[in-house]
């Protein structure tokens, strides 16, 4: 029963994630790419672009968007060192370790080396409609548009890692786990939001940053059994 509750908890947000997808290129007849039109608009500028919003608020968004979950992260590999020597804090060991992994792995490992480094697809800006040289991929398919391409949203998944704590609080604290999910897509979409107005990412992009994020918390989660005790998880 066990089993197949934790198979369902990753089942159930990668469907979302495909389906979403699905409907985006297949039903819409690719609204990625409709939308990336309509946000260059007739005259190609991109609107993080226009005048007056070249320096804010979207290149700020841009800056700020990895610190709030390196504050996190670094707070908690602190914390997980500490409960070494600290008895106090031992029992905030495990989800300090998850926290530091989600980040490692998730935004880190998984979006931004393995999936960015080696996906190719071609970001908005660099198509050849928008004064660049290289032929629009679908979310599909990979391009040619090299490292540290389009494909997922590295900015938008280290904002959607602020979701963190959703995983910590949802067994003891569920409105507080709650908040925190929402806190974390708000400001994933944000970001999100802003790359795609400043031509550095398409929507597809964006979701799967969250997706990616969502179901390495996910794992971890299950692995070190987060859901398994109260000693593991926040009140």
């Amino acid at each position: 029963m066990k089993y197949s509750k934790n198979i369902l908890a990753l089942l159930v947000p990668f469907t979302l994630c495909v389906a979403a997808t699905v409907l985006i290129h297949e039903v819409t007849n690719d609204f990625d790419l409709t939308l990336t039109r309509y946000i260059a608009g007739t005259g190609h500028m991109w609107p993080g672009n226009w005048p007056g919003l070249k320096h804010y608020p979207w290149p700020i968004l841009y800056r700020l968007a990895p610190w709030p979950a390196i504050l996190v992260g670094v707070s908690a590999l602190l914390i997980l060192l500490a409960g070494w020597f600290r008895p106090r804090l031992r029992t905030l060991r495990r989800p300090a370790l998850f926290l530091v992994l989600l980040l490692a792995l998730g935004p880190g490992l998984l979006i931004n080396v393995i999936f960015k480094d080696n996906y190719g697809r071609v970001r908005p800006k660099e198509l050849q409609e928008y004064g660049g040289n290289l032929s629009y991929s679908h979310v599909w398919e990979f391009g040619n548009g090299g490292r540290n391409s389009s494909f997922p949203s590295g900015h938008a998944g280290i904002a959607f890692y602020l979701m963190a704590p959703w995983f910590l609080y949802r067994r003891n604290n569920r409105p507080q786990a709650i908040f925190f999910l929402l806190v974390g897509l708000g400001w994933g979409g944000l970001v999100g939001t802003a790359r795609m107005l400043q031509g550095g990412h398409y929507l597809t992009d964006v979701l799967w940053a969250a997706g990616m994020v969502y179901l390495t918390g996910e794992v971890l989660a299950q692995v070190l059994r987060l859901d398994g005790g109260d000693e593991h998880t926040c009140r």
